[in-house]
């Protein structure tokens, strides 16, 4: 879980409240935390939103292991989580509903742990591997693919289904065209216009 050292001071917390709130963080990650400090830790969630965004976003810590898993330096750490935010910028839309920003998340997510284990798959091979371990990165490399490809059409279904429904008037003709292809959705081409 997020370490209390990555933890940003929410506005309006002074230093001895935030000093407490870090011992309360390590007691807590170690089990040692008595109830009334686990009330204390909740008093503060309640109070300052902003610790929940940071402490209770498991996609973005998700996002920071994979970094640290990806990246052997500071430099390429902070390179690799630039570019990951640039990503889910370019991939999210203003009006997103909270279900696009999931999937912007696990886009994003998916984006750098496949492009993190196709770089050991070429390290791997590039150092000479056996057979088996060959097998073994290939599997990786092909599941860590299907997901992020499942993730991307994930989010391409979403945007497709927030799309409302198209009406076309033509010289006193009705026709309704669907932009949805759920499974209860009529083809477009066989919907009868009313004349």
């Amino acid at each position: 879980m997020p370490e209390s050292s990555s933890l940003v001071a929410p506005d309006g917390i002074d230093q001895t409240e935030l000093d407490e709130l870090n011992q309360l963080i390590t007691r807590a990650q170690t089990h040692a935390a008595a109830p009334h400090e686990i009330a204390r830790i909740r008093d503060f969630l309640i109070r300052f939103p902003q610790l929940t965004q940071q402490l209770g976003d498991l996609s973005g810590f998700s996002l920071r292991r994979i970094i640290a898993y990806a990246a052997a330096d500071i430099f390429t750490h902070e390179a690799i989580q630039a570019s990951a935010q640039e990503l889910k910028r370019e991939l999210a839309r203003p009006a997103d509903t909270p279900l696009e920003k999931f999937a912007v998340d696990q886009c994003v997510n998916a984006h750098v742990l496949h492009y993190t284990i196709e770089l050991r798959y070429i390290n791997a091979h590039a150092q000479g591997i056996s057979s088996e371990r060959s097998l073994y990165w290939e599997q990786r490399l092909n599941h860590s693919q299907k997901r992020y490809l499942r993730a991307l059409d994930n989010l391409a279904r979403l945007r497709r289904f927030a799309l409302p429904p198209i009406q076309i008037n033509i010289a006193e003709t009705r026709t309704n065209i669907s932009t949805s292809d759920s499974p209860d959705s009529p083809d477009p081409r066989f919907i009868k216009s009313d004349s």
